[in-house]
């Protein structure tokens, strides 16, 4: 008599995980539904921009190009909500990484970013506006800051927290690879790297607006390159970046080193250009409006040793990132499905 079958092991069995369809279902129309909302903002914000000009008289044009980014991000990134969204409601294996790399991104940023609105916001409330506007009364600049904390917590943490807890489940990923057992372009490479990898590809667009809106300059190394010399290295930035994104998603070395060095330059050109001009000169330099340019004057933390600490403060965790991630990749690429 043959022996007792070993049964087999309930971690590899479909009953091992529980269905999420329809929760994928749900947050995939949730995620579509906070992309219309970014994109109801690109005509508001024209409108705005609209409304601004014809009360000024058809003179408040300074304003126009530096909103060119900001309609490109907020565009782009109802465009990439409603794909993922669409994605999350077919469970494909794709969109469930891609949230929750974009959740775990937003998370880290908000946490960051509430921590720096910490540190300024009370100085900022308590120096006033400038044009001689005064300062919040204490009661009221307490309201200012819990309401501001809501808020920001609510966009930053909260919605980016819910997405990591839902799609980081091992049900989700269960159910995205039953339902898709062919390896995406995703698995191709390990989510922390390919995080890295997206958020490069992702800002080239967004570099290149922004150098277009702000008259074509460039601060480095304490310079502001104009002309010519800032259409090359902005030309050469753009290239790096996507070399940089390609290889690491490619899982090759070189592409580390690349990224790093560069993150590496960055930050000491940042250092040694706060370091010798003043931040409200250069904003001048590239055609801010005048109302932001007061505005920024009477900005308590608008100086360039402020600048200059905080730009290397946030270097730090970014070159932490990325050394944690130095294990993930190897000389030669990883491959690519076909």
């Amino acid at each position: 008599m043959n022996p007792d079958p070993i049964p087999a092991d309930p971690a590899s069995t479909p009953a091992a995980f529980k269905d999420r369809r329809a929760g994928l279902i749900v947050f995939g129309i949730f995620t579509v539904c906070l992309g219309g909302l970014c994109a109801l903002l690109v005509p508001l914000m024209l409108f705005g921009q609209a409304m601004a000009r014809s009360t000024a008289g058809g003179t408040a044009t300074g304003a126009a190009p530096s909103i060119l980014p900001i309609i490109l991000v907020y565009g782009g990134l109802a465009a990439v909500l409603v794909w993922l969204g669409i994605g999350s409601m077919l469970a494909r294996r794709w969109a469930r990484a891609l949230i929750l790399i974009f959740g775990w991104s937003f998370l880290v940023m908000g946490v960051m970013a509430m921590g720096v609105m910490g540190l300024f916001l009370p100085q900022i409330l308590r120096s006033g506006q400038p044009g001689g506007t005064p300062a919040l009364p204490a009661g009221a600049e307490t309201t200012v800051m819990v309401i501001s904390f809501l808020f920001l917590g609510f966009i930053f943490v909260l919605i980016p927290g819910i997405w990591v807890a839902f799609y980081g489940s091992r049900h989700v990923k269960a159910t995205c690879e039953a339902r898709n057992p062919a390896p995406s372009w995703t698995d191709a490479c390990p989510l922390p790297v390919l995080a890295v990898s997206l958020w490069l590809g992702f800002s080239i667009p967004g570099m290149l607006s922004s150098f277009l809106s702000y008259r074509a300059v460039f601060p480095v190394f304490g310079i502001l390159l104009s002309g010519p010399w800032a259409v090359l290295t902005s030309m050469g930035l753009t290239l790096v970046w996507g070399l940089g994104a390609w290889w690491l998603y490619r899982r090759e070395v070189r592409g580390w080193w690349l990224v790093v060095g560069a993150f590496l330059i960055f930050g000491i050109s940042n250092f040694v250009t706060y370091s010798r001009l003043d931040p409200v000169e250069i904003y001048e330099q590239m055609g801010f409006p005048a109302a932001q340019i007061d505005a920024m004057r009477g900005t308590p933390w608008m100086s360039g040793a402020t600048i200059r600490w905080l730009t290397t403060a946030v270097l730090v965790p970014i070159l932490g990132y990325m050394l944690a991630i130095r294990r993930y990749v190897r000389k030669e690429g990883a491959g690519i499905p076909s």
